[in-house]
């Protein structure tokens, strides 16, 4: 992903008032996620820099073996593609021509257990969301960058903090038909 820094989000704003420095958190758990996000081309601040224009999608091309005949894509940057599937069902009585597909690269998110047994969130804003909402600590993964070494970054970038336990609770694709 490295667009030219670490932060591919909008920045936000933490409520804690954490020194970065170790300290007992209980146990973190991570889950390597693959989220789903539409980033259509929009009209920009003509002094903003811009990320993404003209670049290739970073992620992994997704085929599914019997079922997906062919694919187009409709727009890409490094972090993100939208494409269009032909698709046969299973039972193989059906070819779908518009399956609208979305892929991201994977990302992490960490729930962190505080020492009380409460998890830990922070408050932050969000391009596709009004107003300030509760976040757990989650990102992107760097090219090269396996998901306990993305989590234990992000764990310090957003909440200044380091686990010292973690427990993985695996892999899954939260919008997995598209």
């Amino acid at each position: 992903m490295a667009i030219s820094s670490r932060r591919s989000r909008p920045s936000h704003s933490i409520r804690h008032a954490v020194n970065r420095r170790k300290i007992p958190i209980g146990i973190v758990s991570l889950c390597l996620l693959l989220w789903i996000y539409n980033f259509p081309p929009s009209v920009m601040n003509p002094s903003a820099r811009v990320l993404g224009s003209g670049t290739k999608f970073k992620g992994t091309q997704y085929w599914k073996e019997g079922a997906t005949l062919s694919f187009t894509t409709l727009y890409e940057t490094s972090f993100a593609r939208a494409q269009v599937h032909s698709v046969q069902l299973e039972d193989g009585s059906t070819v779908v021509n518009d399956w609208l597909w979305f892929d991201e690269v994977d990302h992490i998110n960490v729930l962190v257990e505080g020492p009380d047994g409460r998890f830990i969130v922070f408050r932050q804003t969000k391009y596709a969301i009004t107003g300030e909402t509760l976040a757990i600590v989650g990102g992107m993964l760097e090219p090269g960058e396996t998901a306990r070494e993305a989590a234990a970054r992000e764990l310090e970038e957003e909440l200044g903090l380091r686990a010292e336990e973690w427990r993985d609770l695996g892999a899954y694709r939260p919008a997995a038909n598209r």
